[in-house]
């Protein structure tokens, strides 16, 4: 099992863990977040351990989820695209972050409907741009997750 550590981005406790891609070598780092950014480390090693006993957490050298959450498949999209733009990134990680994670975060990424995703889509309050702007980053991370049975294998 791996170790690994927390991180507090935007007053959230994510847990950090890394593995290793089978085919290349590389260490990959893995995310979740597991609560409130003021939760102590204490009570996040807590939440972390019920997470692994679940299953939502596979710690495990080489070993990825079959059925990734979509904060899951939003973290590992974030972390290895490449960006031609800061802009864009900066973008990006704002979409990702403080609107489809906190949304759509629990769960699997392959079972989210589209009719159910244009229907929040029309909920929001914002103008049409706004809303395209995040179903355009959304639609993204989702074929990724549905053509891949591995985060770890697909090529973002």
């Amino acid at each position: 099992m791996a170790q690994g550590w927390f991180r507090r981005p935007k007053g959230r406790l994510v847990y950090v863990w890394q593995i290793e891609d089978p085919k290349t070598g590389r260490k990959l780092e893995r995310a979740k977040v597991v609560g409130d950014a003021t939760l102590s480390d204490e009570e996040g090693w807590q939440l972390v351990g019920a997470m692994k006993q679940d299953g939502r957490i596979k710690s495990e050298v080489g070993t990825p989820s079959e059925n990734p959450l979509f904060s899951e498949v939003a973290s590992y999209y974030l972390s290895h695209k490449e960006w031609k733009k800061r802009s864009t990134k900066t973008l990006h990680e704002h979409v990702v972050n403080d609107i489809l994670v906190p949304r759509w975060g629990d769960k699997v990424a392959v079972k989210i409907e589209p009719p159910k995703i244009k229907a929040w889509l029309k909920s929001l309050d914002g103008e049409n741009g706004t809303r395209y702007k995040i179903k355009t980053v959304m639609g993204i991370r989702i074929p990724v997750a549905a053509t891949s049975t591995s985060m770890v294998y697909s090529g973002c």
